[in-house]
């Protein structure tokens, strides 16, 4: 073959794949190109085909998140060794085949071209390389010459998958923040607004919050916050359409966090605190080790910010609550000049809607949440710090209620949202809720 077939070019129209908004199979992006070779001489092949395939792997540490922050924070060489890693993950995330030539064809000498595409659903996972696993996408193509001792030619490239939650950094400035509120009862009451999406370009993230003091004993000392990143890694798939093929050990996800940014924030105990009175927190995203938000089947990266409250009286309890927050790349300069399949740049409006179909990635901590008008009602206590999970709130009586930014999904007591439910569920940009709400 080599003596036969020269010049053998695989040439993609784009080596990157952007998709804007959550994860969504209805989503199509195509990836067109061209394969090229010289034939030396006349030559029979069996097929010339081009194949799109991805796969990923997963390793993380086989041990609890409060046993690698010690690990962490000891720098203890021993917990880093293969001995404490999960038994290695490997999975395809997607195989698709063009053929160029699929039966015997004799070709004649001289320059051949065949054209090929793809399309490509818009739930991939991103791309991410990351220290315990990793997801790649590969481009190939083959020449299969005829005959049982005839040797294949081929070459490859890496393809380059990306999801924003963001179609542009002006956007940024526009996105939608989620109100999270609660009490302790005859203490303190508080209530703060959180960004939905922040990107890194912005550089800092800021939230403000309302403290009401509703008993002497409430007076606060001071405020801490900090900026938290976790990698989960799973050794079974999470993702239905792509299960894990091969039996491997059941393990529960484990995640390692990392501390980007931690304040503090002092308060002067003698100010009587009221709702009216606002507080701004701010947080850098100025991190070389941070890395944007990634939901795949054997890796998610979340973030989520901390916040306690610290009381003069030593007899009242910290105040701790947690935040999540999506931390999303943007879309590049060349992708706003042309979307090859939209024909034009996703507004805001269509990769929000998109997100309100997600999978749903972290939501409100392991708190017990309850709503209460338009915020999301928090009870601190009792905090677990394994992985965030789902939470579904049932508010006995409650008839429609406003919540910004988070996905509210009417639906009965009985049975799953509908596909009806899903898209009705939101109205002017604002999500409304029943008597049940999915976070």
């Amino acid at each position: 073959m080599a003596k036969e077939i020269s010049n053998f070019e695989l040439i993609p129209e784009t080596t990157c794949i952007e998709f804007v908004g959550a994860a969504n199979p209805d989503v199509v992006k195509v990836l067109r190109g061209k394969v090229r070779f010289v034939a030396l001489k006349a030559v029979k092949v069996r097929a010339v085909c081009v194949k799109f395939k991805g796969a990923a792997s997963s390793d993380g540490p086989a041990m609890s998140a409060k046993d690698w922050r010690i690990a962490a924070d000891q720098r203890t060489a021993a917990l880093a060794e293969s001995s404490l890693l999960l038994s290695d993950g490997q999975m395809d995330i997607e195989k698709l085949r063009f053929y160029c030539i699929k039966q015997s064809t004799l070709l004649e000498e001289g320059p051949h071209e065949y054209d090929f595409s793809f399309s490509l659903p818009g739930d991939l996972p991103p791309s991410f390389s990351l220290q315990y696993g990793w997801l790649r996408y590969c481009l190939s193509a083959t020449i299969a010459q005829s005959g049982i001792l005839s040797r294949s030619s081929k070459v490859a490239t890496e393809i380059t998958v990306k999801r924003h939650r963001l179609p542009s950094l002006a956007v940024a400035l526009y996105v939608p923040t989620v109100r999270y509120g609660g009490r302790r009862p005859q203490t303190i009451s508080y209530e703060f607004e959180v960004p939905k999406v922040v990107t890194p370009a912005q550089n800092t993230v800021q939230f403000s919050g309302k403290i009401a003091y509703l008993d002497e004993s409430a007076r606060i000392k001071s405020i801490m916050i900090r900026l938290e990143q976790f990698e989960v890694y799973r050794t079974i798939s999470n993702d239905e359409r792509r299960p894990t093929v091969l039996l491997k050990q059941r393990r529960p996800p484990r995640p390692m966090p990392m501390t980007f940014d931690a304040k503090e924030y002092p308060v002067n105990p003698n100010i009587w605190m009221v709702a009216d009175q606002p507080l701004v927190f701010e947080l850098s995203l100025a991190h070389h080790a941070m890395v944007t938000h990634i939901a795949s089947p054997l890796t998610d990266v979340i973030h989520k910010i901390r916040l306690r409250m610290i009381f003069e009286d030593i007899s009242q309890k910290e105040l701790a609550l947690t935040f999540p927050l999506v931390i999303s790349s943007v879309l590049s300069e060349s992708t706003h000049q042309q979307d090859s399949d939209l024909n034009r740049v996703p507004s805001y409006e269509e990769a929000n809607s998109r997100s309100s179909v997600s999978h749903g990635r972290i939501t409100v901590d392991d708190y017990h949440s309850t709503l209460m008008d338009s915020t999301i009602a928090l009870t601190p206590d009792g905090q677990d710090d394994e992985l965030p999970g789902y939470a579904e709130v049932n508010v006995p009586g409650a008839r429609r209620h406003t919540v910004s930014g988070i996905l509210g999904i009417p639906r009965s007591a009985s049975t799953e949202p509908s596909v009806s439910d899903l898209r009705n569920a939101t109205v002017n940009g604002l999500l409304y809720v029943d008597s049940h709400m999915f976070l």
